[in-house]
């Protein structure tokens, strides 16, 4: 099967945080306009600051895994 790259949209990631593993075997972009939406949301007292928060943590740990803009490897 042809590995596919996925762009994800913030509201994806406010929605489900985990959305960020949930692509196996494929490639995950975000654009750097989704890094500073997030960051705007992470002040937030709702679900969609709680998610950002998460997401961003999620984001925190991986970059201790590699560099960003040269990618993340993923367990799955």
């Amino acid at each position: 099967m042809a590995k596919k790259t996925f762009v994800l949209d913030t509201n994806v990631i406010l929605h489900n945080p985990h959305s960020l593993k949930s692509f196996t075997d494929n490639t995950v972009l975000l654009p750097i306009e989704v890094l500073e939406e997030l960051d705007r949301f992470k002040s937030s007292h709702d679900e969609k600051g709680r998610n950002a928060r998460k997401a961003i943590r999620m984001l925190d740990d991986l970059r201790q895994k590699g560099k960003p803009g040269e990618g993340f490897p993923l367990e799955n």
